[in-house]
């Protein structure tokens, strides 16, 4: 009889790291039915809510926080997170998977070190250009690294990283013509589509510059039409805004299926995410990038850069610093690929 195929996965906290482990589990799942997908992420309810549409995938939550900036949390941090490498082990020695895959982020530690512990294979994929701290960490355990831009190679073990292409999930049969996206979405085909991109968790800074373009430019309110994923936003107050503009929109919070927004955009503004980035190019689209700069990490920054590098007709990176310095800086930038 045919041992039963167990895999874990380790992704939370973000889209941008779970839908890409989804995307892979769902490979493995289709290719074997009966294999047993375990996913461990952080217990909020943005991984919650994406991960139950997945029937065929176990979540296991991690009720942990990410690494405190201030020193005096670290002595009660380290010791929350020795319990739970505990629970992790305990876990893993019951489950037996025959693998970890991890997208990075601080909740992979605590379940590859009881892996290690465990001699349970682990696998990387760095989605970023330049490498996390937690990847960077957690690679002298790693059986193989798996990066997806060609920048990251030089700050990974060469004998064991490998590149790989971007985990999308869509296919060839996604991508479908401008007019039949806009006709599914019941939007106009006479006019130019906006489709505004806040990732996951939605962007004020983003949002603050729509509502601000639509409000001062009267002018180009009968030339273009909306579809703005608002995030944490109140959908029905910015219907209402658009409604109020005789602006034709589709507002959302979170979809999965992305391809008709995809399909529809002229042009797209967004964050600089590693998977936003990678299914922009998929569909070929012109795009805006305004990278988040956090206080702990640039990730999307060289992100958008290195892509904007190897595609400038397709790619403008707009640094949201330099943005809050020129106010005109991205009406401009827009007015171009209108």
């Amino acid at each position: 009889m045919k041992k039963k195929s167990i895999i874990a996965f380790i992704a939370g906290k973000s889209g941008g790291h779970i839908i890409p482990a989804i995307t892979l589990a769902k490979k493995i799942y289709n290719q074997d039915a009966d294999a047993t997908i375990l996913f461990f992420s952080t217990a909020n309810a943005l991984d919650k809510a994406i991960l139950d549409n997945y029937s065929f995938i176990t979540h296991i939550p991690i009720y942990l926080d990410n690494i405190p900036r201030k020193l005096w949390f670290y002595p009660v941090y380290i010791l929350k997170t020795i319990f739970i490498i505990f629970q992790c082990f305990r876990l893993l020695r019951k489950n037996k998977p025959s693998k970890i895959i991890s997208m990075g982020g601080y909740i992979s530690l605590p379940v590859c070190i009881a892996a290690r512990f465990l001699k349970i294979p682990i696998e990387l994929f760095e989605l970023n250009a330049i490498p996390g701290k937690a990847i960077k960490i957690l690679s002298p355990l790693a059986r193989t690294i798996w990066y997806c831009f060609p920048e990251a190679k030089k700050y990974l073990p060469q004998q064991k990283s490998e590149y790989c292409l971007y985990p999308l999930n869509f296919t060839q049969t996604d991508r479908n013509s401008t007019l039949h996206a806009i006709n599914t979405l019941n939007l106009q085909k006479n006019r130019k589509t906006l489709f505004v991109l806040g990732g996951s968790q939605g962007s004020i800074f983003i949002n603050d510059l729509i509502k601000n373009i639509v409000l001062t430019n009267p002018a180009i309110l009968s030339s273009i039409q909306i579809i703005h994923q608002i995030g944490k936003d109140n959908i029905d107050e910015w219907s209402s805004l658009y409604k109020s503009l005789s602006l034709p929109h589709h507002v959302f919070s979170f979809n999965h299926n992305m391809a008709p927004f995809y399909n529809a955009a002229d042009c797209i503004i967004s964050r600089a995410g590693a998977g936003t980035i990678f299914e922009i190019l998929f569909f070929a689209k012109p795009a805006i990038l305004i990278p988040l700069k956090t206080n702990t990490t640039n990730h999307q920054y060289f992100n958008a850069q290195a892509i904007a590098d190897k595609f400038p007709q397709l790619i403008s990176v707009l640094p949201q610093e330099e943005i809050m310095k020129d106010n005109n800086l991205f009406k401009k930038t827009i007015k171009t690929f209108l």
